[in-house]
């Protein structure tokens, strides 16, 4: 259908279904960047016995929709009150993936970060402030920092193994407004081809603090897991990659917060593409 003229709400369902469209593909791109070492993905279901391939396009098909509430929730000049009702959002859409895998969590670290990336471009777009990357993440760091007042202690591995190692989060990642890391895994993914995701993967294995990874095999596996990964993405070979996958089903590693953080690199691809942010 084409318009001819566009009323606001007009305009705001189209960049609705727009986001919708774009959280989808993110999802759906990461789950099949294939090989990703430890992690479920088109050959194999990486260190998970409760989930696999399908539980992920259940879940996928199920939540990608629901983050039409975040660009709703996010039309207003308070962002106090965008954050309160960013964390009842979150917490309806984990429950949305609950139901549709059958209690297993397939995309709790993604809801957050990729809500928080929608939120904010959301919110800049409601306020008539340029979505430049460097403003998209000023306004994740003002949002995250209104969740921390809003925050209760979680019943979480994440938590679990924030409480044990003195290691920072999903959460404290999220505090810094992700432009540093955005900048680099956007410059690594290039376009977007399947050699492409994989060293986006390997970059966010290599700088963060993978919770997932802690909470499987501790703080110094993980530590020695960013060096791997640091090392796989400056050598980088496919067949390597593979057989790390496999080392990594073995020894139980699954870097779950990366997948997460690879996911959020290609939702802001494709925003971008969208003309929705600009560099």
């Amino acid at each position: 259908m084409t318009f001819l003229f566009h009323t606001t709400q007009t305009m705001q369902d189209n960049f609705s279904c727009s986001v919708v469209d774009a959280v989808f593909w993110a999802l759906q791109e990461e789950l099949d960047t294939t090989p990703k070492p430890g992690l479920v993905d088109r050959a194999n279901s990486g260190a998970h016995a409760d989930m696999n391939y399908d539980t992920f396009v259940s879940s996928i098909k199920a939540i990608s929709k629901e983050f039409a509430k975040y660009v709703v929730i996010s039309n207003s000049a308070d962002l106090v009150e965008v954050a309160k009702r960013a964390k009842t959002c979150g917490i309806e859409i984990e429950q949305t993936m609950l139901d549709a895998t059958l209690g297993i969590n397939t995309h709790k670290g993604a809801i957050f970060c990729l809500g928080l990336l929608v939120c904010s471009v959301s919110y800049n777009r409601a306020n008539g402030i340029s979505n430049t990357l460097s403003n998209v993440c000023d306004t994740i760091k003002k949002l995250v920092d209104q969740l921390s007042k809003l925050a209760t202690k979680a019943n979480s591995h994440g938590q679990v193994v924030k409480d044990k190692y003195k290691v920072s989060g999903a959460f404290e990642q999220a505090k810094e407004g992700y432009f540093d890391y955005l900048t680099n895994s956007l410059a690594i993914l290039g376009e977007v081809n399947n050699v492409g995701k994989i060293k986006v993967l390997l970059y966010a294995m290599s700088q963060l603090t993978d919770t997932n990874i802690c909470y499987r095999v501790g703080d110094v596996v993980a530590s020695q897991v960013r060096v791997i990964a640091s090392q796989a993405l400056k050598d980088f070979d496919l067949a390597k990659v593979t057989k790390l996958d496999q080392e990594f089903i073995k020894a139980n590693i699954s870097g779950g917060g990366s997948a997460d953080m690879l996911s959020l690199t290609l939702l802001c691809y494709k925003l971008k593409e969208y003309k929705f942010i600009t560099l």
